[in-house]
C-alpha cells in the first residue's frame, strides 16, 4: 500500500533507527527511509536505550533532517529500564538529559519499569524507580511527553505512578503514551486512562495478542499510536528488505529477521480489520493523536 496524500501519512512513534545507523556509510539508513517514504511512513521518533545512546541518536537525527525533507526524524531522550538496573541516578546524568530536551528534534522523554529479570536485585528494582520518577518529573518540568515501557511490573507502575501523581497533582502529569502496549484487557486499559495514560502504542503484538486484539476492537481510535519497535518484534508476516538483513549480518548482530518501520503498514491494515474501519481512516486518526501527543 502507497499512502500519497501528505494528510494520510504514517506517523511512527517508537522505532530504534540507531541500530541501522553507521556514521561512516549512512546508505542502509538512507535507503530504508526511502522505503519509507514510498509507503507513506514520514515522520519516525526513535528513543535510546543505553544513556549513551542518547548522544549517537542526537548525531544521527541531526545529520539526517539536515539533508532530508520527505522523511522527518524526532528524538526521545531518557534511559530504557533494562539499561537503568545499573546506573545509579545522580544530577549531573540528569543535567545532560535536561539539556539534550532543549533541541526541537526532542519531542519526548523515554522511561519506565521492567522487571522481567527473575534475578534482579532490590537495589537494581530501586534504581528503575528512581529514574522512572525523575524522568517524569523532568517530563512534566520540561512540558514533553513521555513514552512508558511496562513490562512485567504492572503492579509496581500502578504504585509509583499513583506516588508521582500525589507529588505533581494531576494536571501537572505529562501526556503520556504506553508504547509496546500488550496482555491488558479492556477494563484495566480503560482504568490506566482514568489514571492519566492518554495513548497506547499498538504494534505487531497485534497479530498474537488475543486480549489486545479483544482490547483494541473496543479502545477509542482516538487513544491508538501506531508503532513498531523496530528491529524488534517482527510480525510474521512481514519479510525483512535483504539490504537490512544483509547489513545486521555485517555488524553481527544476532537479531534475525529485524522489524523495520515498513511492518507499519500491515499494522494499520490489521487493526482496520479489527475495529471494522478503513485502513486510510486508522492511518488518519492515529497520526493525528501522534501529532497531539508529541506536539508536532
Amino acid at each position: 500500500m502507497e499512502v500519497k496524500n501528505n494528510e494520510m501519512a504514517i506517523f511512527e512513534t517508537h522505532a530504534h533507527l540507531d541500530f541501522f545507523y553507521d556514521e561512516e556509510n549512512q546508505d542502509v539508513l538512507k535507503r530504508l527511509m526511502d522505503d519509507c517514504e514510498k509507503s507513506g511512513i514520514s515522520r519516525l521518533v526513535i528513543p535510546p536505550i543505553s544513556f549513551e545512546s542518547n548522544l549517537r541518536i542526537a548525531h544521527m537525527v541531526n545529520e539526517y533532517n539536515k539533508n532530508n525533507e520527505e522523511v522527518k526524524l524526532y528524538q526521545a531522550v531518557g534511559l530504557h529500564p533494562r539499561e537503568a538496573i545499573n546506573v545509579m541516578y545522580n544530577k549531573n546524568k540528569m543535567e545532560q538529559l535536561q539539556k539534550m530536551c532543549a533541541s526541537e528534534q526532542v519531542v519526548a522523554v523515554k522511561t519506565g519499569l521492567d522487571f522481567c529479570k527473575t534475578k534482579l536485585q532490590q537495589h537494581q528494582r530501586q534504581n528503575q524507580i528512581t529514574w522512572f520518577k525523575e524522568n517524569v518529573k523532568m517530563a512534566s518540568c520540561l512540558n514533553k511527553p513521555l513514552i512508558l515501557h511496562i513490562r512485567e511490573a504492572w503492579n509496581e507502575f500502578k504504585v509509583v505512578w499513583e506516588e508521582v501523581t500525589e507529588e505533581l497533582g494531576r494536571e501537572n502529569l505529562p501526556t503520556t503514551v504506553i508504547h509496546c502496549f500488550n496482555s491488558r484487557d479492556y477494563e484495566e486499559t480503560i482504568e490506566l486512562e482514568k489514571g492519566g495514560i492518554s495513548y497506547f502504542g499498538i504494534g505487531g503484538k497485534i497479530f498474537t495478542d488475543p486480549i489486545l486484539r479483544e482490547t483494541v476492537r473496543h479502545l477509542e481510535i482516538e487513544n491508538i499510536v501506531l508503532e513498531t519497535d523496530s528491529p524488534y518484534l517482527n510480525p510474521e508476516q512481514y519479510v525483512t528488505p535483504k539490504y537490512i538483513d544483509d547489513f545486521m549480518a555485517e555488524i553481527s548482530s544476532k537479531l534475525k529477521n529485524p522489524n523495520t518501520p515498513l511492518s507499519l503498514v500491515i499494522i494499520a491494515e490489521e487493526i482496520a480489520r479489527i475495529k471494522e474501519m478503513e485502513v486510510e481512516e486508522v492511518i488518519k486518526f492515529t497520526s493525528k493523536n501522534a501529532e497531539k501527543l508529541f506536539k508536532v
